[in-house]
Order: C-alpha cells, then structure tokens, then sequence
C-alpha cells in the first residue's frame, strides 16, 4: 500500500516537531546547568563608614549549597576634604603600552588603592554553609587607609562576590588571568 502525499507531508512536519522539541530540551539542559553553578550569585560587601576600618559581613547559603567565593578586593576610598577626587590611585590597570595587564584588569604592581583578598576570603569561607568575616581595612592596608584629619572621608571597603554551589561541585574562584 502506497504513503500518500499527505502521511509523507504529516511525517515530515512530525519529524520536524521532534527535531525542534529535541534541541529545545538540550538548550534547557545546558542553561539549568549554568544556572547551578551562577544562579544564586552575591555580595559581600562592607563600608565601615567613615574613620571606621573594620566591619563584619555574613555570607549564607541554603541548606543544600556551600559557598564559593569569586573575587574579593579592600578598597581604600574616600576623599580629604578639599578637592572632590578618590586620593589613593585606583588599582585597576589603564591599559597602557607596555603594562602586561589587560585594560580594567587588578594590577598588582599598582595596588596602592586595593589589595587582592581573595585567596584569603576562599581559604576561610569555601566549603562552608554559612560565614561571617571579620573585616579589618586597617590591616589590609598596614594602617595607610585611615583618614588624617576630620574631614577626611578615607576609609577601607570590602567588595566581595560568591557563589552558592551545590554541595561537592568544584568551586572555581578568580584567578587574576581572566
């Protein structure tokens, strides 16, 4: 018995249906498993205020997840009162000829605004359901990011990112080399 032009056309559209639900599933699969590893993303992040250096910030996670810290970096912020400019000299590289850091990298020979505290935070937080540290800008900095006089608004803020990971999954955390 011969497939008429009509069941041929039926199959082809069939066909086709499966094709589109199929790589519609594998889209989705893809994108759930992103979102295990970055969804619940978030700060941390403490400013003491200022002529204050330390601070605490708790970092929580659900009871199925532990944390992963991505980046943190002490910012010493703020300005002397007189002029309306940050007086320490960012820590991000500009970029320029010759500087092996890639324009808005943390550039580690001019970190005289910022100190990289990632490897510390990760040594401490990671693994863990839930975290509270103990922020200390007067040590980050060797007690050079504290204001001078009273209308100084120097200070030392932390700016940290996490990840809430399932627990037993690799955590990655910034290298530099990004």
């Amino acid at each position: 018995m011969p497939i008429s032009t009509g069941e041929i056309v039926m199959l082809i559209f069939l066909a086709l249906i499966l094709g589109v639900a199929t790589w519609w599933f594998v889209v989705a699969y893809q994108y759930r498993k992103t979102l295990n590893m970055f969804a619940y993303t978030r700060g941390a992040n403490v400013d003491p205020g200022p002529g204050k250096s330390t601070g605490t910030v708790d970092m929580k996670c659900d009871s199925e997840r532990e944390i992963c810290v991505w980046r943190a970096t002490a910012y010493c912020t703020g300005t002397n009162g007189v002029i309306n400019n940050e007086i320490i000299p960012g820590a991000y590289s500009n970029g320029e000829k010759g500087n092996p850091i890639p324009y808005g990298g943390f550039d580690v020979v001019a970190k005289t605004g910022a100190v990289d505290l990632t490897s510390i935070l990760s040594k401490t937080a990671n693994g863990k359901e839930s975290y509270t540290h103990k922020f200390d800008g007067g040590m980050a900095f060797a007690g050079k990011c504290v204001p001078r006089t009273s209308s100084e608004t120097t200070r030392p803020q932390l700016i940290a990112t996490y990840s809430c990971i399932p627990k037993g999954q690799k955590c990655t955390t910034w290298s530099g080399t990004v």
